[in-house]
C-alpha cells in the first residue's frame, strides 16, 4: 500500500523521503521523528534564517536610537576598583612595569597610640638636639682661626691613633688569652724532654752550690728569745775541701752569741750570678740549698791558718778577719741538706751523702763560658734549643754550666722559664766543654738551615712568583 506523499516529494527506495533541496531520513516503518507538517513547512520556507536576520536589524536600530554614553576614565576605574575590592597580585616583568603600577597610599590609624606618640616625641627631641649641636659646632668652626683648626685636627688625629692602639692592644690581649687556652704541642714535647734530661745528682748539686757560694743566710736560735725562735743573718763564708762552710764571726754579733748558747743552725745559699745577668737570686726557679748541722769554733793554730787561707781565697778584701773580736768557725752538715733546684726539682740529702759528694769539675768555669756564649753566640743558643729541645724561643741565655749540660733561661711569647740542655757527652774540664759545644752548635746550625730550606720550599710552592716574600721584605724595610 502506497503512503500518501505531499506534492513535489518522492519516496526513495528503502523508505526515505527526499526532494531536490531537502532530504530527511524516514526510519523503517515510514514515520519520521519530526512532525511531517512542521518539518515540511520549515524546510520549504527557510523561516529560521529569516528570523535571525530580523533580530540583528532590530538590534542595530535600537543602538542607533540610544543616546551616546560618556567614556570611563581607566585610571579612575582602577582606583575605584581597588577601593571596592582587595588589591590583587600584579605580575611585573621589569622594574619599569613595577614603577608604572599605581601605589596605594598607606592607611592612617583610626586611633592615637600613646606609646608611639612618646617614641615619636623622643626621636624628634633627639633630632632637634643633634641639629642644635651641629649648628653650634658649625658656628664655632666658622669662628676658628687656621691655627686653632690645625690644632683641633692634630688632636683629633692623635685621639684616633690612640683609639687604634687601644683596639689593637685589646685584640692582641684577646688573641693571647685564646692562644693560652689552646694546646701547645711544642710545650708538651718540651715537658716530656725535661723529664728525661740528665742533671747532676742532688748531693753533687748541693755541694756545688755551697762551693760556688760566697754569702748566705745563717739561721740561729735567738738567745734573747730564750732560744725558742730562730733568727737569720746574712754572712760571708767559704767552703773547705770537705764542703764544710768556714765563717769569720765577730763576738759583737748577735748570731755569735746565739751559737755560743746553742750550736744548732742552718745555712741557705742561692746560685751564683755572673756577668750579663743580675747578681744573685732572681726568682723561685733559681736553685738554692739549705745545710742543716752544728757550728763549732776552730781553736788550733793549724785549723785557724787553713780556715784563714780558705776564706781569703773567696774574700780577698776581708782585712777585718784579723781584728781581735773575730774568731773562726766551721759548720758540719750533720743533718744533711735540702735542695730546691727550681720548679719540679727538689729533694733531701742526708749527712753521709753530702759528705761523700764531689764538686762539679766544670762549675768553676761556668761564669766565663756562660758570659762568652751569651755575648758572642746568641743565635747559636737559639739553634741549640730549637734543634735539641725542639722548642722555638725568642731569647735565650746560659745561667750555669756543669759537666752534664747547660742550664738556660729562655723567653717564649713573653714568658720566662728554665730549660735544661744536656751535653752529647760528659765534659770534665773547660777544653772538653768547648769541644762538645762546638760539635753541638755545628749540628744544630746545619739542622736549622735545612729546616729553613724546607720552609722556603713550602713558600715557593704556595707563592711561586715570590710576591709574598717581596711584600715581607718591603714591609721590613719600611719598619
Amino acid at each position: 500500500m502506497l503512503a500518501r506523499i505531499a506534492p513535489g516529494f518522492i519516496l526513495r527506495r528503502g523508505g526515505g523521503l527526499a526532494s531536490s533541496s531537502v532530504s530527511t531520513r524516514v526510519p523503517p516503518g515510514g514515520r519520521s521523528s519530526i512532525p511531517r507538517r512542521a518539518a515540511f513547512a520549515t524546510r520549504a520556507s527557510g523561516g529560521d534564517k529569516k528570523a535571525k536576520g530580523k533580530d540583528k536589524a532590530k538590534k542595530k536600530e535600537t543602538l542607533k536610537a540610544a543616546p551616546p554614553q560618556p567614556k570611563a576614565d581607566p585610571a579612575k576605574a582602577v582606583v575605584n576598583e581597588e577601593d571596592r575590592a582587595p588589591k590583587a597580585a600584579v605580575k611585573v616583568d621589569s622594574f619599569d612595569q613595577f614603577d608604572r603600577v599605581p601605589k596605594r597610599p598607606p592607611r592612617k590609624s583610626s586611633f592615637a597610640n600613646p606609646k608611639q606618640k612618646a617614641i615619636d616625641a623622643k626621636k624628634a627631641a633627639e633630632r632637634a638636639e643633634k641639629e642644635a649641636a651641629d649648628a653650634k659646632a658649625a658656628e664655632a668652626k666658622a669662628k676658628q682661626t687656621p691655627e686653632e683648626a690645625a690644632a683641633e685636627h692634630a688632636a683629633a688625629m692623635e685621639a684616633d691613633a690612640k683609639a687604634r692602639e687601644e683596639a689593637k692592644a685589646a685584640q692582641d690581649a684577646a688573641r693571647a688569652a685564646w692562644e693560652a687556652n689552646q694546646p701547645d704541642p711544642e710545650m708538651e714535647r718540651f715537658h716530656e724532654h725535661q723529664k728525661t734530661a740528665v742533671k747532676l745528682a742532688h748531693a753533687d748539686e748541693c755541694r756545688t752550690l755551697i762551693d760556688q757560694g760566697r754569702y748566705g743566710v745563717l739561721s740561729t736560735f735567738d738567745a734573747k728569745l730564750g732560744g725558742e725562735y730562730p733568727t737569720g743573718a746574712v754572712v760571708g763564708f767559704a767552703s773547705d775541701d770537705a764542703g764544710c762552710p768556714i765563717f769569720a764571726l765577730s763576738s759583737m754579733s748577735g748570731h755569735t752569741r746565739d751559737l755560743k748558747a746553742c750550736g744548732r743552725c742552718s745555712l741557705t745559699v742561692t746560685q751564683k750570678g755572673f756577668q750579663g745577668s743580675t747578681e744573685g737570686f732572681q726568682s723561685a726557679a733559681d736553685a738554692r740549698v739549705t745545710l742543716v748541722g752544728d757550728m763549732e769554733a776552730i781553736e788550733d793554730d793549724d785549723g785557724v791558718a787553713a780556715a784563714r787561707e780558705t776564706y781569703l781565697a773567696k774574700h780577698p778584701d776581708a782585712f777585718w778577719v784579723d781584728f781581735g773580736d773575730f774568731s773562726w768557725h766551721r759548720m758540719t752538715a750533720t743533718k744533711g741538706a735540702r735542695l730546691i733546684g727550681g720548679f719540679a726539682r727538689a729533694g733531701g740529702v742526708d749527712g753521709d751523702a753530702y759528705a761523700s759528694a764531689t764538686q762539679d769539675p766544670v762549675a768553676q768555669y761556668s761564669t766565663p763560658i756562660a758570659t762568652h756564649m751569651n755575648v758572642d753566640h746568641e743565635k747559636d743558643l737559639l739553634d741549640l734549643v730549637g734543634h735539641f729541645v725542639k722548642l722555638t724561643v725568642d731569647k735565650c741565655r746560659i745561667e750555669s754550666v756543669d759537666a752534664l749540660g747547660l742550664n738556660l733561661l729562655v723567653m717564649r711569647r713573653g714568658e720566662k722559664f728554665k730549660v735544661r740542655l744536656p751535653f752529647a757527652e760528659e765534659a770534665r774540664d773547660r777544653p772538653s766543654v768547648k769541644k762538645v759545644l762546638v760539635a753541638m752548635t755545628k749540628e744544630a746550625s746545619e739542622a736549622m738551615k735545612m729546616k729553613e730550606r724546607w720552609n722556603a720550599y713550602g713558600d715557593i710552592k704556595d707563592d711561586p712568583m715570590g710576591n709574598k716574600a717581596r711584600a715581607a721584605a718591603m714591609a721590613a724595610q719600611g719598619e
